[in-house]
């Protein structure tokens, strides 16, 4: 199925309770076998088989395991005496298997799964947990025993630390430690270290291509904001070096997105950013950008453009709701709902088509595998409802951003 292990074959003596969409209910003793897929058999010879793709979600609470469905369906399972908790993490590594599989990452694996204990400090909240880990050639891979799957991006951490029985990955808001690690601490700290530097090295050519003159020390600094695809605000860079930012305005605005850029960021405020990529297809060196957008100076930003210099993918300019993003981030501070949008867009490896296909084209079977993507990936079903429109590059795209525009207006009103 995937790199990340799966609980393994088990099966237990059970109750469980289906809710069908509809609001109808079955109740019954019985046996649960979780393999490849989990499978529920009655006592009176019903049975049940339910993917892990089918998985929505899966939580716990006072002995009773739920699981959530995506067709709108729930199960609910008790009484399964001491394999409870085996159950349990059986059912969470299945569907976390799944979830990798299924997400739309193209990374180079560095190291195959071991296992290793952690704690996520961030303020006063800490959470621990154990389970499989990957290394990749952009990010760890974490399927906990008792969790959801999670990916810790190699271009959050600020610091690599390493203390005697722990490796300290610092971050903006805390550290990320891991402990108990099975490879060793020593291989595992060499390897991050090793792929770190890796990436910045790669971020850091691209620094200097775009902008040649720019100093060494500077050079390594840019690479720290910009790695891996990242997009930057004006006062990052500019506190680096105040040319850099010149050379990347001058690059996008001498470009053919040069006057679509001038249109769009006429009222974005410093919030606007800017992130270096390589075209697809071509291999060359070029920008992204995303441009928060009021509808009224003074006023509150409505919409978020995004287009790049990538002549695989960018045909179109993409507008996004704010409020939709708030929504899902949970709060609206205009720079966090930024950065979250900018980094769901590289989480999907800025694929405009599988933003943009409508639902019945996504339901179409050469479409699977995106569809699969998105049950797997919270942050591109959230690009997907966010999204409301695009305007292809044409000589009628300043109409198509405004009719985008003025349609979310009035659906607003």
């Amino acid at each position: 199925m995937s790199d990340l292990l799966v609980g393994g074959h088990m099966e237990c003596a059970v109750h469980f309770r289906t809710t069908n969409e509809d609001g109808s209910v079955r109740e019954q003793g019985g046996k649960a076998m979780v393999g490849d897929e989990l499978a529920l058999r009655g006592n009176d010879g019903s049975k049940i088989n339910r993917p892990f793709e089918e998985m929505k979600r899966i939580s716990d609470l006072e002995g009773e395991i739920t699981i959530d469905l995506l067709d709108g369906d729930t199960l609910q399972i008790t009484n399964a005496g001491p394999k409870h908790d085996e159950l349990r993490r059986a059912l969470m590594k299945g569907r976390n298997a799944v979830m990798w599989k299924d997400r739309l990452i193209d990374e180079r694996k560095v190291l195959s799964t071991f296992r290793c204990s952690y704690e996520l400090k961030a303020g006063p909240s800490v959470l621990k947990g154990t389970g499989d880990v990957m290394l990749y050639d952009r990010s760890l891979i974490f399927s906990p025993d008792d969790g959801s799957l999670f990916r810790v991006w190699l271009v959050k951490i600020k610091k690599i630390e390493r203390t005697q029985d722990r490796l300290l990955l610092h971050h903006r808001l805390g550290s990320f430690e891991l402990f108990d690690i099975s490879l060793g601490l020593d291989a595992l700290a060499d390897a991050v270290q090793r792929t770190y530097a890796a990436l910045r090295k790669e971020t850091e050519a691209l620094v200097q291509e775009i902008y040649p003159q720019i100093s060494s020390g500077a050079s390594v600094k840019a690479a720290e904001v910009l790695m891996d695809g990242r997009a930057a605000l004006k006062n990052e860079i500019t506190i680096i070096d105040p040319r850099f930012w010149t050379v990347l305005e001058n690059r996008l605005t001498t470009s053919e997105l040069g006057s679509k850029f001038k249109f769009l960021s006429a009222t974005t405020k410093g919030l606007g950013r800017v992130g270096v990529m390589k075209d697809g297809r071509t291999g060359k060196v070029g920008l992204w950008f995303l441009v928060p957008m009021r509808l009224t100076d003074p006023g509150d930003i409505k919409v978020i453009a995004f287009d790049s210099q990538d002549e695989e993918r960018g045909q179109a300019t993409l507008l996004f709701s704010f409020d939709s993003m708030a929504e899902f981030l949970g709060h609206d501070n205009e720079t966090a709902v930024i950065e979250a949008l900018a980094e769901s867009l590289r989480s999907s490896g800025f694929r405009r088509e599988i933003i943009s296909l409508s639902e019945y084209d996504l339901s179409m079977p050469e479409n699977s595998r995106y569809q699969k993507a998105i049950n797997a990936m919270p942050e591109l079903a959230a690009l997907r409802d966010a999204y409301i429109g695009k305007a292809d590059h044409d000589d009628m795209w300043a109409s198509s951003v405004r009719k985008v525009i003025n349609e979310l207006e009035e659906n607003e009103d």
